[in-house]
């Protein structure tokens, strides 16, 4: 298999384990009222870490190699990459899914 067509695949599969994520997302959304609140606040980690993943994938497949050899910087953005998507998860998107999650 030729780079080029790796790279296709492996946006591709990154791609569409956003989109799933997104789908989860937005199917516990319409079904927030039929769902147990305690239910949502657990299952709603499997979409955040699919999305995670799937964001993640995408965004440091187009980095160098030189960038993720580097033995600071790589940790360092995936950490701050994990902590933003994890802050946004928990202080917007809970709250908006589950009316009644603590903030």
């Amino acid at each position: 298999m030729q780079a080029s067509q790796r790279n296709l695949a492996l946006n591709f599969g990154f791609g569409a384990i956003l989109g799933a994520s997104i789908v989860i997302g937005l199917g516990m959304l319409a079904l927030q009222h039929r769902l147990d609140p305690t239910f949502i606040v657990y299952f709603s980690l499997v979409p955040f870490f699919l999305f995670a993943i799937g964001l993640s994938g995408i965004i440091l497949h187009y980095f160098d190699t030189h960038f993720k050899l580097d033995s600071l910087t790589y940790p360092l953005f995936i950490g701050g990459l994990f902590v933003i998507l994890l802050l946004l998860h928990v202080f917007f998107v809970l709250p908006a899914v589950c009316p009644g999650f603590p903030v």
